[in-house]
């Protein structure tokens, strides 16, 4: 029996990083386990990769511009102002002869800081030849972008795309691309020229249904329609990979209230971080994300939660 979030109920219930420290994010958080180095889930075997940092601002977690943001920032030793540099995460699960990635870097799309992950997953032996189903969390540009070349043509010639049917269905709709800023067509396009690139390998998936054997989705909706993480099952042995439900592990850990602008429905996005993270302390099954740097179990401290070993 599985709960509302697609997790099991309480009753029932990656190499080529290796030697490339990851982004400032996590300071102060020791007692995690660096998201550093290759790990498994029973048969899965999990490589993070890190495709470059990104640099969040006040700006773009706008309830950190406040005393306890600033608090947060100079006890880590941060600047006042940013930018604070986040890792942009994606993960080559291998299982058996069959190799998976979820999301796959922002490619040449969001600048020359990013876009490493083609390159270091082939240097760990997974070219993109090799990648069976590219596993997508949702469509934004430091996910999807990475799924094509500089042309714009598929990057991954034999990976069938596996995306929540609501992700598909907001970024294909005019209608929605007109009610968000203008600010974010660019992002509607990137999204769009992803699916017609894997054009007759896209398969959509509604809800907490199986994306591939043993790694079923878990929606996770707000910061897009439909954004979703996944959960790796194997016997006892549990994982989830939360995407972007935290982008600032330093100030939404704590503060699991304050939204990022990327947010579709801050609202949703918030009450959809909070209601995991309750669903994560009771069930003990740990987790990463794609903007964080480590790994292990959420526990409550105070009114938010730290991620522990």
């Amino acid at each position: 029996m599985t709960s509302a979030t697609g997790l099991l109920s309480r009753r029932d219930f990656l190499a080529g990083a290796a030697a490339l420290p990851l982004a400032a994010g996590g300071l102060g958080r020791a007692m995690a386990t660096p998201l550093n180095a290759p790990f498994s889930v029973g048969a899965f075997r999990i490589m993070p990769i890190l495709d470059g940092p990104f640099g969040l601002t006040p700006a773009l977690i706008p309830d950190a511009d406040s005393v306890e943001g600033e608090k947060l920032v100079e006890r880590a030793g941060l600047p006042k102002l940013g930018p604070w540099p986040q890792p942009v995460n994606v993960f080559a699960i291998n299982r058996g002869d069959r190799f998976y990635v979820v999301d796959a870097g922002a490619g040449a799309t969001l600048g020359p800081d990013l876009g490493k992950a083609a390159e270091r997953l082939a240097a760990v032996g997974v070219p993109p030849e090799r990648v069976n189903a590219l596993l997508m969390t949702h469509l934004h540009a430091d996910h999807a972008g990475g799924l094509m070349k500089a042309d714009g043509t598929a990057l991954f010639p034999n990976a069938e795309l596996v995306v929540q049917q609501m992700e598909v269905a907001f970024w294909s709709d005019d209608g929605a691309m007109s009610r968000m800023p203008t600010s974010m067509e660019p992002m509607f396009m990137i999204a769009r020229k992803a699916l017609e690139a894997y054009k007759g390998r896209v398969r959509t998936v509604n809800g907490s249904g199986e994306a591939v054997p043993g790694i079923t989705f878990v929606p996770l909706p707000g910061h897009t329609p439909g954004h979703a993480g996944f959960l790796l099952a194997d016997g006892k042995d549990q994982f989830l990979i939360f995407a972007d439900t935290i982008h600032s592990a330093l100030l939404q850990f704590p503060h699991p209230a304050w939204t990022v602008v990327f947010d579709v429905d801050a609202s949703l996005a918030a009450a959809t971080r909070r209601g995991i993270l309750d669903r994560l302390v009771i069930d003990k099954i740990a987790v990463t994300g794609s903007h964080i740097p480590d790994r292990g179990r959420i526990i409550a401290r105070q009114t938010g939660y730290v991620l522990v070993d």
